[in-house]
């Protein structure tokens, strides 16, 4: 067939002819991805914030202990590994009890499988190139979401003091230690002052300086004392984490958006691929550009509908007296008027003119269109005769809702007899048209049968 550019006309023929196709992908993808999401378990996310200050300090006035050696951005970073560390992990699975009900044999394999399930849900990041952090926990229970955000900020913050607590009485006992060596430097220049009568200027002058740093390293001792237990951690909590209303995941209105916007592209892809592999004519417009000839008319397409009793079929043909407004009926009419017209031309006005009905391949509705358009014929007036040419698989039967009984195939295979013509002649009780319904059906080849005198008999016979 020949391939031309599509526009606008073609898309909208392929859309009016694949709908039902385009619909049933749609309908079966949505309603694939609403099932999906319905058993899809919820997860609820939420977030504590985090102020970092890299600033070393505590909470004496006028006391520091000193810039940081590494640079904001290292120490922000380094705050966040700690939080997200193992160490922190197994603090928040002690405070809130998380291991219990862990698969395990012994406890430190209950706790281990807690901080790895911990792990997964807890995600931390920095926000951007400021002090925030957040910490993200995700649960299938926004109220156990919240207290796995707020945990691990707490714990770490914890873990902060302790690690502050711990090198300032590290610092303690090392100067608890100089302090006694520099009580007993004291002592010895005071014994040598006592067993010197007029000690001279520069045993004096040691004498002091043992005195001073002595009390310079008490006071810094009671300082260390008073310091190790009001450390504040460098990191505060901003935001605390509260029970989300709303679940992260799934989003269940964007999946649905997404779900449908994939499912008519498809529709699309296949109603187009269809088209493509479909034997015959899709439109009009591809029969003229393949033909080279404009069609008389289309004739929209039908079906056959059983009846009450299941058996026997209500043809379409009957819609040209139970509705004779409707899309197909006037098909027929309008091909009855083109067939008129044609015989006008060729002088044919008065004789008895002979109509074939053929198709290429099997079920494309000959049969119905010949008994639609004789039955019009008939209803306008007219004498008409249907003969049901198909030896092999005739069906016109079916349309009355009739048993197949001896036809065509029977006068052509036995003695030439006229009377026999007029002998399977059915009326139609609809219209009055005259009906030479099929037989049981060949089983050899009918060709030489259409061909023979027989056949150009009884065309005859029904010419006149």
């Amino acid at each position: 067939m020949q391939e031309d550019a599509w526009g606008f006309d073609s898309f909208e023929g392929l859309i009016r002819r694949q709908w039902r196709t385009i619909a049933l992908i749609w309908v079966g993808i949505v309603a694939a991805a609403a099932l999906a999401l319905t058993l899809m378990p919820a997860s609820f996310t939420a977030t504590t914030w985090l102020f970092s200050d890299p600033t070393v300090r505590t909470i004496l006035p006028g006391e520091s202990r000193g810039s940081a050696p590494l640079n904001d951005t290292a120490r922000l970073e380094s705050a966040v590994d700690l939080i997200g560390s193992e160490r922190t992990l197994q603090a928040v699975v002690r405070d809130l009890g998380l291991a219990a009900g862990m698969p395990g044999a012994t406890a430190m394999e209950r706790e281990q499988q807690a901080i790895r399930w911990l792990s997964e849900r807890i995600k931390v990041q920095r926000r951007g190139q400021t002090y925030l952090i957040s910490v993200r926990a995700s649960a299938g229970d926004p109220l156990m979401a919240a207290r796995l955000a707020n945990g691990v900020a707490n714990a770490f913050l914890r873990i902060e003091v302790e690690g502050k607590v711990d090198d300032v009485l590290a610092e303690q006992a090392a100067l608890r230690d100089r302090v006694i060596a520099a009580g007993v430097a004291v002592d010895r220049t005071q014994s040598v002052l006592d067993a010197t009568g007029e000690p001279g200027y520069e045993l004096r002058q040691e004498a002091q300086a043992a005195q001073a740093q002595y009390e310079l390293l008490l006071r810094r001792l009671k300082q260390v004392e008073t310091e190790a237990f009001l450390q504040v951690p460098s990191t505060r909590i901003v935001v605390e984490a509260t029970a989300p209303l709303y679940a992260a995941a799934p989003r269940s209105n964007l999946a649905l958006a997404l779900a449908a916007g994939f499912a008519i592209v498809l529709g699309l892809l296949v109603a187009l691929v269809r088209e493509r592999t479909t034997t015959g004519f899709v439109d009009e417009q591809e029969a003229v550009r393949t033909l080279g000839v404009k069609p008389i008319l289309s004739v929209p397409r039908q079906k056959l509908q059983r009846g009450v009793d299941g058996e026997w079929c209500l043809s379409p043909a009957d819609q040209l007296t139970r509705a004779p407004l409707a899309e197909f009926p006037e098909a027929v009419r309008r091909l009855r008027v083109s067939i008129d017209q044609a015989r006008h031309r060729e002088g044919l006005d008065h004789a008895g003119t002979v109509v074939m009905m053929a198709s290429a391949t099997p079920g494309e509705g000959k049969t119905t269109l010949a008994l639609a358009l004789a039955r019009s014929y008939a209803l306008a007036g007219h004498s008409s005769l249907v003969i049901d040419c198909d030896l092999r698989n005739p069906s016109l039967h079916k349309h009355l809702g009739l048993e197949p009984s001896g036809g065509l195939l029977e006068y052509l295979t036995g003695p030439s007899d006229p009377s026999q013509l007029k002998a399977m002649l059915i009326p139609d009780d609809i219209s009055g048209a005259h009906l030479a319904v099929g037989g049981l059906g060949a089983q050899q080849a009918t060709d030489d049968l259409i061909a023979g005198p027989a056949f150009a008999r009884l065309i005859a016979a029904a010419t006149r």
